[in-house]
């Protein structure tokens, strides 16, 4: 079966979730990516190379008064991330065969990272604005993750998406309303 790809042909690797909180003026948008493992340009020997992304969540809370604020991203505790990337480099860059078990004490890890972010977001008073939206996640966007580069690309999607779910074009200036 031929593999999904993007519009702009950029290999497809999965799905990000897009959302979108609301406080007073303050506008706090998520994006969570997925954990992906892929194989890239080397620049330093002109092959490539294997590169594993673990889950990773890029945020900024934008306002009236601070309407660029940069994306920062943060990922899992870096024990869970390098002990799935070294089993990776020791077997060949394949992911691992799961026990049932193992499947789900890394599942449970994964949502424990976002649960926190969204416990966080809710202790502070946040309100969900509008519905999460998922939006393709290429290679491209993997290689600025990889990286720590905002991939700007998703980002784009993400925009697209927001006019086509009527999201508000004012980020920063609509007051919050119930979540959907």
């Amino acid at each position: 079966m031929a593999e999904p790809t993007t519009n702009n042909s950029a290999t497809f690797v999965g799905y990000a979730l897009y959302t979108e909180f609301r406080k007073e003026t303050h506008t706090l948008q998520i994006i969570y990516t997925p954990e992906s493992m892929a194989t890239l340009p080397d620049t330093t020997s002109g092959g490539t190379k294997e590169v594993y992304v673990p889950t990773t969540i890029w945020r900024r809370q934008i306002s009236e008064m601070n309407p660029r604020r940069p994306w920062r991203a943060y990922s899992q505790a870096w024990k869970v991330i390098n002990d799935r990337r070294e089993y990776r480099h020791n077997n060949s860059y394949n992911a691992e065969t799961l026990t049932e078990d193992q499947a789900v004490v890394y599942a449970i890890d994964t949502l424990l990272f976002m649960d926190r972010t969204f416990q966080s977001i809710m202790e502070q008073g946040w309100e969900l604005y509008k519905e999460p939206l998922v939006v393709e996640f290429s290679k491209e966007d993997l290689l600025d993750t990889s990286n720590w580069n905002t991939p700007n690309a998703l980002i784009r999607r993400i925009l697209r998406s927001r006019k086509a779910h009527d999201f508000s074009d004012d980020l920063f200036a609509t007051k919050t309303s119930s979540a959907v």
